[in-house]
């Protein structure tokens, strides 16, 4: 449980970092599922699909909400050394959420 905690700790970081990282994430999906798409002829998942960009925030928040929350909780619960961990997880899902909705609404203005 703790290695998993220290291998996603980017998300408990502050916003610009957790950001900055979340884009480097993306960015190396992203030519995997490049390299998915022109080598092996699939379409990848959308993690890996750069066409699927718009999706990150809303990826960003299943994925805290699935696997980080549970898991830092827990550890905050173990000790409350771990609660600063816990805290700025909660904090950046709540960026991700916001910017989850901008695309969302971004998305439906331009169906208009």
């Amino acid at each position: 449980m703790l290695m998993t905690a220290c291998d996603i700790s980017a998300i408990t970081k502050p916003w610009p970092v957790q950001k900055r990282v979340a884009e480097l994430v993306a960015t190396e999906f992203f030519e995997q599922g490049d390299k998915e798409r022109e080598e092996l002829n699939i379409e990848p998942i959308d993690l890996m699909n750069r066409e699927k960009r718009d999706k990150i925030p809303s990826m960003q928040v299943s994925f805290i909400d699935a696997i980080c929350t549970q898991l830092y909780e827990t550890l905050a619960g173990m000790s409350e050394h771990c609660s600063p961990l816990l805290n700025g997880c909660q904090q950046n899902r709540q960026h991700w959420k916001r910017l989850a909705e901008q695309c969302e609404k971004d998305e439906l203005d331009g169906l208009e």
